[in-house]
């Protein structure tokens, strides 16, 4: 057996996909920590020795040597060939180590002049912690624009709208999507809000207390891509795990959005509701029961979201109290951060192919607003805003009309005139009655600007399409610069 017993789908298919954010970490194994920093232990290395050299330290040939063992290294860890050694700690030293083996000890003893792990460590996590950020936005643009398709398409399908977990009042389906999207747009914006706090340099500030080396910060940090050096060498190394804690904060708002949107799917895709059927490829299968197709991806987002928020709380708290300077403590702040962006990664890619796949039952969503009095607040309004009734008047009389049909469970003109007879109003004519039962009708009477009307949702889509492209635009610049400036960096010879 080389699949799930309930699969049906080859390799490369969304149910695998699916298959491997359900299962997370059950059969899989989690790197280790510093495993996923030797990329950017490489790159940190490669700028400060440049660094080096350009004020003297290292001579033209000894950086060549430096740099040829380093891209040596990167090249062997690339193919599997080359892995940390845990009798030397870190992930620093063993590069250190390594570069004693290929380029000698006389190349490598210079390496970690005018800095330490301190430093070096916050600067490989904040490149760390940059990259996922972009990663993030990119991923969950892809979702918003998934959900701003799926919005476009049911612009016109009406549905009930809830409060207390009952039915309020008629809205489409549509703006219920469309209120996705804006939390969503908050999301990008957080995290494009966070990217220049984000993006300084803690290289230089050794210890917590600077160096007497005459480094040039300024020269690292560019060469890292970053926007300049941090504003303190004490703070730089003190708050490690706040730049974390704000990706995760992100990352929790994020998950908030998740976790809101998969919990109205599992609900709306019950037989009671069958407002919307689940694609089969992003559903999981019974281990006992053949017929089961179950939301485990949907449910496993809600876990997650869980997780993260917890993981946020950890990182608020790391370093709470701890006398100013580093402290090893610190240190734990990077397995939990690997975890926060470990548990996001791929829940937009799922949601994503979720959304592209769902079927939507609109007759079974409109029958749904014939049912519970849901006009009936549409009615109060009506005789509020026509027969020139306070709103309160109004409600007391649809609470009486109510009552009087709740035998049935719906409205019917001779009733609901009934009550507006004995209580000295004029009755309705049929058009009038006939306009508060249609849904399509009343949704199209919620035109203020951010309410159901058909048009109203589409020009806020609209808006927050609007604002999501330079977001989206402005991260494959960036990307596409830090990508630039790490193979320059990589493939760099001094003149």
């Amino acid at each position: 057996m080389d699949r799930a017993v309930w699969a049906t789908k080859k390799k490369g298919t969304a149910e695998e996909r699916m298959i491997a954010l359900s299962a997370g970490r059950d059969v899989t194994v989690v790197p280790p920590a510093d495993e996923l920093l030797i990329p950017y232990d490489l790159w940190t290395n490669r700028a400060h020795s440049i660094m080096l050299a350009e004020i003297g330290i290292y001579q033209k040939g000894e950086l060549k040597k430096l740099l040829e063992a380093l891209n040596e290294i990167e090249t062997r860890f690339e193919r599997g060939v080359w892995k940390l050694n845990p009798a030397l700690e870190d992930v620093h030293i063993c590069v250190e180590a390594e570069v004693a083996q290929v380029a000698g000890e006389s190349i490598s003893g210079r390496m970690h002049s005018g800095r330490s792990r301190n430093d070096q460590s916050a600067t490989d996590v904040r490149l760390y912690l940059r990259d996922a950020l972009l990663s993030f936005l990119e991923e969950w643009h892809v979702l918003l624009q998934s959900v701003l398709n799926h919005a476009e398409k049911h612009l016109d399908t009406v549905m009930p709208g809830f409060t207390h977990h009952r039915p309020a009042t008629i809205t489409t389906w549509g703006h219920w999507c469309a209120s996705y999207a804006a939390g969503l747009l908050r999301d990008l914006q957080r995290l494009r809000d966070l990217y220049p706090r984000l993006n300084r340099s803690p290289l230089g500030g050794a210890a917590s207390y600077g160096t007497t080396w005459e480094i040039h910060c300024e020269r690292t940090a560019d060469l890292l891509g970053f926007h300049g050096p941090e504003f303190n060498s004490l703070d730089a190394v003190e708050s490690r795990g706040e730049m974390g804690a704000d990706l995760a904060a992100a990352c929790a708002q994020f998950m908030r959005h998740a976790a809101r949107i998969s919990q109205d799917l599992i609900l709306f895709s019950m037989p009671a509701f069958s407002f919307l059927s689940l694609p089969k490829a992003w559903t999981t299968g019974s281990s006992i029961m053949p017929q089961k197709r179950n939301p485990d991806l949907l449910e496993v987002i809600k876990g997650r979201a869980t997780v993260v928020m917890g993981h946020t709380q950890a990182l608020l708290a790391a370093n709470l109290g701890n006398f100013s300077g580093y402290n090893r403590d610190t240190q734990w702040t990077k397995f939990v951060e690997m975890d926060v962006i470990r548990e996001v990664s791929g829940i937009a890619d799922g949601l994503s192919g979720l959304l592209d796949g769902l079927e939507i039952h609109a007759e079974a969503m409109k029958k749904a607003t014939t049912q519970g009095f849901i006009e009936a607040v549409d009615l109060a309004d009506m005789l509020a805003r026509e027969r020139g009734l306070t709103f309160r008047a109004a409600y007391r009389i649809v609470s009486d009309a109510v009552a009087a049909c709740e035998e049935t469970g719906r409205f019917s003109l001779e009733r609901v005139n009934h009550v507006l007879s004995e209580t000295g109003q004029e009755v309705l004519t049929d058009s009038e009655f006939a306009a508060i039962a249609d849904p399509a009708e009343n949704v199209r009477r919620r035109h203020q600007a951010f309410g159901p009307h058909p048009d109203r949702v589409r020009e806020s889509f609209e808006q927050i399409a609007l604002q999501a492209q330079p977001l989206k635009a402005w991260c494959d610049r960036e990307t596409q610069r830090l990508a630039q400036l790490r193979m320059t960096v990589r493939e760099y010879e001094l003149l």
